[in-house]
């Protein structure tokens, strides 16, 4: 399993994101209120794994977003395309019926040429 991220974390909700992302991975459900640790420090201020969202006005032009859009699909439209490899199952191994080597050090006996030419030396 490979899990990656998004990018754009602060300090302090990096290590929330991570923490959450990997007990969600293995199938471990977490308390909200974290045990001490030495890493507790980057879950301030509140110090809980989920933290509590705030109001804020999105102060987002509508024309810059528009802007942001076209220029990343303009970007990624200049991206060579790059092929992927379809997987394919692997065929089960067929088994070798068992037959016996011949013996890789055994030395085969000198045959003395009895003066008939063999078919094969006729050439």
């Amino acid at each position: 399993m490979i899990l990656g991220g998004g990018g754009g974390y602060t300090l302090r909700n990096v290590a929330r994101c991570w923490c959450y992302e990997t007990a969600v991975a293995v199938d471990v459900e977490l308390d909200n209120k974290l045990p001490y640790n030495e890493y507790l420090e980057y879950f301030g201020p509140n110090y809980t794994l989920h933290s509590e969202p705030r109001n804020m006005a999105n102060l987002n032009k509508t024309n810059d977003l528009e802007k942001m859009r076209i220029f990343l699909l303009e970007q990624i439209s200049r991206l060579q395309h790059v092929p992927s490899v379809q997987f394919q199952t692997t065929p089960p191994v067929t088994l070798v019926p068992d037959q016996d080597e011949p013996d890789r050090e055994a030395r085969a006996k000198p045959q003395i040429w009895n003066g008939v030419a063999d078919e094969s030396d006729e050439d």
